[in-house]
């Protein structure tokens, strides 16, 4: 241990060698109560920055976090036709950046039925409209996040790439369609008046905001609501062709059985193809053609007569377009959503809204943001606080007990001084003992906080302790730095005296 030290320290000499080790057992003591102490009083400090720091990286990645940096206003009948002077003065980034405001959005809330997978009964989910290029898909999908539990997950560079009539729905929520496999799951079937379409899913993520079921591109949601004449999501104008869906894996006896149930309504030729709902497992697609065109009503009967007549299961599948003619948008959006870089100015905003447009934001919202930006701020300056308190500790100790040492040994310095022993060896010295002696107590002090890291990390679910930090090496280097420039000072202080000062207490 010696011996890597003296490499370390450039110790040089046998005299310096023995000078150096002799002091510093002298100054930690012979119980090492010198080491304890400042052990202590470091590892106090390490903890105090490791959850400081710990809670500010915390308040700043939910500060970052869309989830929570956004403001919702919902769009009332009295201010509907302001929406568009809203979104336009809201657009220029000169008043972007007086608000610290990032984007601004539309969306609408509605629910949806989907097909419960044991059962078959219908469930409504909550679904809400999210664009394609805002800043909160992003978010959701985020990989440094961890968010996604299935699926699609956004790097964090350029734009999100997922399909425009794809799915990003809830863990919890799809569980409850009966779903236990998660990550086996690849189409759900959504009821539409009386047709079942089977959209992919994109992604399976643990939280959706505003408490919803699922996210779709307002595109989608379009399609999902518009008449089906209008943006032609769904074919429903007269055909020769019918298509249904069963669970029978058997094909040529899918065919066997539709020719001897339909009577009324005899096809002239099936097809039959396959489609993977459930990784690994399989269900039949059935292409009925017939000889004369039907209107989708009287497809329903011909679905009825089948249904009735045959010992298999049979469901309606409806063929569907998702790149239509155009790419829709939300015309007439619920709700707007104001997502803020920083929360500093929510209530300037909330009363340039009022001022201007008389459209009120909830209060409850801009306090709950005021109030989180103002504990981001306090925790960052009381890690500061601390941080100063701590090097004041430090110093004060390390001082304190330099300077009791050198007055105890002023006649042993005086006469070094006197046999010739310069000034520049014994600073030189004493620094590289003060190196030692704070350089191993912050070790040990490290390597305490380092087993209270993983013990945290096993106790408890979410660890807001922080250790393994930049900011924490930092710390480290300016308290070596502040202990070195105050303890040479008061090693210069007293060995500036005359050797006969020193060796008489003069």
């Amino acid at each position: 241990m010696k011996k890597l030290l003296s490499v370390l320290l450039n110790i040089r000499g046998d005299f310096q060698n023995l000078f150096i080790f002799n002091e510093y057992e002298e100054l930690t003591g012979k119980s090492r109560s010198g080491i304890v102490t400042l052990v202590v009083i470091l590892t106090i400090t390490f903890l105090a920055l490791g959850f400081a720091i710990g809670g500010i990286n915390y308040l700043k990645e939910k500060m970052d976090d869309p989830f929570t940096n956004w403001v919702n206003l919902e769009i009332k009948q009295g201010y509907r036709d302001k929406v568009s002077k809203i979104q336009t003065e809201l657009a220029v980034d000169t008043t972007k950046q007086k608000f610290f405001l990032n984007n601004v959005g539309q969306y609408n809330i509605e629910f949806l039925p989907f097909l419960n997978f044991d059962n078959g009964e219908e469930y409504n989910l909550r679904l809400r409209t999210l664009e394609m290029d805002d800043n909160l898909l992003k978010e959701i999908l985020s990989e440094k996040k961890g968010n996604v539990v299935t699926g699609y997950t956004y790097s964090g560079e350029g734009e999100v790439d997922i399909e425009r009539c794809g799915l990003i729905i809830k863990e919890s929520s799809l569980r409850s369609l009966g779903y236990e496999d998660i990550e086996a799951v690849k189409r759900i079937p959504v009821k539409i008046e009386s047709f079942v379409i089977y959209p992919e899913i994109t992604a399976v993520v643990r939280e959706l905001p505003n408490l919803v079921d699922l996210v779709v591109t307002p595109h989608f949601y379009v399609l999902l609501n518009e008449a089906f004449e209008t943006t032609n999501f769904i074919n429903i104008s007269s055909s020769n062709k019918l298509e249904v869906i069963s669970t029978e894996q058997d094909k040529d006896k899918l065919q066997k059985d539709i020719m001897s149930s339909l009577m009324k309504y005899r096809p002239a030729s099936t097809d039959v193809r396959e489609i993977e709902l459930i990784e690994g497992e399989t269900q039949n697609i059935v292409t009925l053609y017939f000889s004369d065109y039907f209107k989708y009503e009287i497809k329903d009967s011909i679905v009825s007569e089948l249904e009735s007549n045959s010992d298999l299961d049979y469901t309606r599948y409806s063929p569907w377009e998702c790149n239509t003619s155009r790419f829709y948008n939300i015309s007439d959006p619920y709700y707007l959503s104001f997502n803020f870089d920083q929360l500093d100015k929510v209530r300037d905003f909330k009363n340039h809204m009022w001022d201007k447009y008389s459209v009120e934001i909830s209060m409850d919202q801009v306090e709950q943001k005021e109030n989180f930006a103002l504990v981001s701020r306090l925790t960052g300056f009381i890690s500061i606080i601390l941080f100063g308190f701590s090097i004041l500790s430090i110093i004060f100790y390390v001082n304190s007990l330099l300077r009791t040492h050198l007055e105890k040994i002023k006649m042993n310095l005086g006469t070094l001084k006197a046999f010739g022993l310069n000034n520049s060896f014994l600073i030189n010295s004493y620094l590289k003992i003060i190196v030692t002696f704070i350089g191993i107590s912050i070790v040990i002090a490290l390597i305490i906080c380092s087993v209270w890291d993983l013990i945290e990390a096993r106790i408890f679910e979410n660890s807001y302790f922080d250790i393994f930090n930049l900011k924490i090496l930092l710390a480290v280097v300016v308290i070596v730095l502040t202990a070195l420039l105050t303890s040479q000072r008061t090693i210069s202080k007293t060995l500036l005296k005359t050797p006969g000062d020193l060796i008489y207490n003069r």
